[in-house]
């Protein structure tokens, strides 16, 4: 495709319209979509998890559970209740500086 012909193709994208609704329901279908692979990646490595906390599972293994938790919240939530941590983390309290606030 000669440059000519391409920006022609690019400007004609840009200029254009797609009707909200349809693009609103493409952004739907895409969400679902990654929602429902992520969950597929999630029953793949939820089974793992006792081993993972309890340091049993292989090197190899143990570099995947944990790419996946840096990933996912799910899990990591999940993760954190097995170990029995709390879901609230308390803020600290403000202390009274110099001038009482």
């Amino acid at each position: 495709m000669s440059e000519d012909r391409l920006s022609k193709a690019l400007e004609a994208m840009k200029d254009e319209t797609v009707d909200p609704g349809l693009l609103a329901g493409a952004r739907v279908r895409v969400w679902e979509k990654l929602e429902k692979a992520g969950a597929a990646a999630c029953v793949e490595f939820r089974p793992g998890f006792r081993d993972y906390i309890e340091g049993r599972l292989a090197d190899n293994r143990r570099l995947l559970m944990e790419d996946h938790l840096s990933r996912c919240t799910h899990c990591r939530a999940q993760l954190g209740e097995m170990k029995g941590e709390r879901k609230v983390v308390a803020m600290p309290q403000r202390r009274a500086g110099k001038w009482g606030r």
